[in-house]
């Protein structure tokens, strides 16, 4: 072949890797543009199509393969200093079926920049891979995140050879850096987490990265975790064809270690598959091992073993060089990863996409959960395991508050039940009297009751013992069930309170056995109809922490049709239906249900009305879950005023709000309005938690990455 044949075919390789996805009469008009009266040219790149177009739709098909790899063949070795636009050849950095990333450098005596520089059209690459490498670059495009690594420049060189710069990170897989600094578990959460973060961000943007692994995710010396190569990413965006990612043969596009069983099935990319992917990350981190063992085994064999065998979970994967990498022994090691880490990485690695977790977001939120020592989703239908630090380092005053409450909802029934009867007897002085005493004898009743439990915690009779906030409650709910007989309504309430008190408390179990008691009795008394759907809304709730979503949508339904609520009433039964609704996956209809509601609340209470303003921002998160950041953005901006003004200082829930706004300008680049908000949370969360809880981590962590 002489010199002037490879010209042309190089030409053609170009021309066909441009026009190859178009649609035929795009095809065309594309075709007459870069080909113009060159009709050798035109010709090849022609033949080149129909042989494109009579392949099987599949990445591995073997004529398409020999076609790109001959053609490959002929492109010219890419040499240090060789010019690619306005960065020079350095060195070869990686290469692969995908294509070959160069070190390269700019120096035009006004910017000194280091990139990689990612080629397409070098020996090995066929056509298909091109097409990946074009559809990388628009992909990147789009995406602007401080753990993203970004795009820097694309372009054609002077022989019309794509290529595109990204941002250089010299730095090293996630998990050997976790290793070489001998960094702690926790440390390697908080780790972990900036890299959900970074995935949840390419999702909001219809992106699904579908070959998350170690060598994609690189740590900087600083510590910041950088997440590369979209090579194989997909689009869900509804306007784009997402192709099927075919697994046959000896050749894989994806990388099987990190692959969802669907990817081997040839599915299409989907939030799942990521999902699995920071499933087997995470099982990596924590225990240095992965959930299957592919040595030996022939892609066939590897294939069976993801779709059909179950994975080990990270406690079982520990070894003792992984143990002493973290700094503890390997027993010690595997008792921490059995229990939230284990039931994190195996709803992460179900067979089933719709048995994971629906979001990354979900998965981060039971990380953060169990590093606030927080029961996780994940665990809901089990018994309550871990007991909060928080009334483990505060059992007086905690003690002191759960009474505190329980003395004020006493009284406040005392006060309305006895409103009731003095109303229906005004004008019976005799019977009024007698009322009275009544009263006062029931009031004596819940005052013996309530000092009762307070004396439980008098060091007398405690004799040493620190009596915690649990055991109170559980005294005081065992107590109801004999005392206060005749009193079925006051029972009732307390009841419900207490099952409020142990709900904030993470106690699932206890919060389901009061709120069950209190139900029980309310549904003796039908023409209280208040009460009984106060009740319902109660177990709703509940059955939505309990991973019961379905249970808290029939609950809330049976609730709404009881009655025509009050507006106070209506507002907080939508927002029960619409967290039971999010927790089908359903975030459509939850939106729709949090838009009634925020018209609602701003018709009854005003738009500057700490209620109000509590549910825009409970819409706001929706949105956010839903992919609709800019959306979420504005109502949050919105209110932020409102919200400073209705709530304290110190409210956690401001607080929130303060790092979601900061996070979505650090995710526009606008770091001028990032940092002042993350402080401000940053300081908040420290004054709320103290310096070692993770909320404050979070937000020092956001905070850090605030700057250009």
């Amino acid at each position: 072949m002489n010199v002037s044949d490879i010209d042309r075919w190089t030409r053609a390789r170009v021309v066909f890797d441009a026009v190859v996805a178009l649609a035929p009469a795009e095809r065309e008009h594309a075709l007459g543009e870069r080909c113009g009266d060159d009709a050798v040219l035109l010709d090849a790149v022609r033949s080149l199509l129909r042989t494109h177009d009579a392949m099987p739709d599949t990445i591995d098909d073997h004529l398409g393969r020999r076609i790109g790899e001959s053609i490959g063949r002929l492109w010219p070795t890419v040499k240090p200093g060789q010019r690619f636009g306005a960065f020079a050849i350095v060195e070869e950095i990686a290469r692969g079926g995908m294509g070959a990333v160069f070190l390269a450098e700019r120096n035009d005596g006004a910017v000194r920049q280091r990139v990689a520089l990612k080629i397409v059209g070098l020996p090995g690459v066929d056509a298909e891979s091109s097409l990946r490498l074009a559809r990388e670059r628009r992909l990147l495009a789009s995406l602007e995140h401080p753990n993203i690594a970004r795009l820097i420049d694309a372009g054609e060189d002077a022989a019309g050879v794509p290529y595109f710069a990204m941002e250089y990170v010299g730095g090293a897989p996630i998990t050997r850096y976790c290793d070489e600094h001998k960094l702690g578990l926790e440390q390697r959460l908080h780790l972990f987490r900036q890299v959900c973060s970074a995935v949840q961000y390419a999702h909001a943007n219809l992106v699904v990265h579908c070959d998350l692994k170690p060598s994609n995710i690189l740590a900087t010396e600083n510590g910041l975790p950088k997440l590369l190569d979209f090579g194989i990413a997909a689009s869900l965006d509804a306007d784009s064809s997402n192709e099927r990612r075919v697994a046959s043969g000896e050749r894989w596009f994806f990388s099987p270690h990190a692959a969802a069983p669907e990817q081997f099935l040839g599915e299409a990319g989907s939030i799942a598959v990521d999902v699995y992917a920071l499933g087997v990350l995470l099982c990596e981190l924590m225990s240095g091992g992965r959930p299957f063992d592919f040595t030996g085994l022939d892609p066939e064999q590897i294939r069976h073993r993801v779709l059909h065998d179950s994975p080990a979970l990270p406690s079982a994967c520990v070894t003792e060089s992984a143990a002493h990498a973290r700094g503890i022994s390997a027993r010690t090691l595997r008792r921490r990863l059995r229990g939230d880490i284990d039931a994190i990485v195996d709803k992460a690695l179900r067979k089933q996409p719709s048995q994971r977790y629906t979001s990354v977001e979900h998965l981060d939120a039971d990380i953060a959960a169990h590093l606030a020592l927080r029961p996780i989703a994940a665990r809901a239908s089990q018994r309550r395991y871990v007991i909060g630090r928080f009334v483990r380092r505060n059992a007086i005053a905690v003690s002191a508050g759960v009474l505190l409450a329980a003395v004020l909802i006493a009284f406040a029934g005392v006060t309305s039940v006895q409103n009731k009867r003095l109303a229906a007897e005004r004008d019976e002085a005799q019977r009024r009297e007698q009322q009275a005493r009544f009263e006062r004898a029931r009031a004596e009743q819940v005052t013996d009751f309530l000092i009762g439990l307070f004396r439980a915690a008098d060091p007398a009779q405690a004799r040493g013992h620190d009596v915690t906030a649990r055991e109170l409650l559980a005294r005081g709910d065992a107590h109801l069930r004999s005392d206060l007989p005749d009193q079925a309504a006051l029972r009732a309430a307390m009841l419900s309170a207490i099952s409020d008190i142990y709900l904030a408390l993470d106690d699932l179990d206890g919060a389901q056995r009061t709120a069950d008691a209190a139900a029980q009795l309310r549904a003796q008394d039908i023409a209280d109809v208040a009460a009984h759907v106060a009740s319902l809304r109660q177990l709703a709730n509940l059955a939505t922490r309990r991973g019961k979503p379905s249970d808290a949508l029939a609950l809330v339904d049976r609730a709404l049709a009881l009655s025509d609520a009050m507006p106070a009433d209506r507002l907080m039964l939508l927002e029960t239906k619409a967290a039971a609704l999010e927790g089908l996956s359903k975030l459509n209809d939850a939106i729709a249900l949090r838009r009634e509601a925020l018209t609602l609340a701003t018709q009854t209470y005003g738009e500057s009305d700490a209620r109000t303003v509590k549910v825009a921002v409970h819409l706001a998160r929706s949105l956010r879950t839903a992919g609709m950041p800019e959306e979420s953005a504005r109502l949050l901006d919105e209110n932020l005023p409102r919200e400073r003004a209705g709530l304290s200082g110190d409210d956690p829930e401001f607080g929130g709000t303060l790092l979601d706004l900061a996070m979505y300008a650090r995710s526009k680049g606008d770091f001028a309005k990032a940092e002042p908000l993350a402080r401000e949370a940053l300081e908040l969360f420290t004054r709320v938690y103290g310096s070692d809880a993770s909320q404050t981590a979070s937000a020092a962590n956001t905070l850090a990455t605030c700057g250009p």
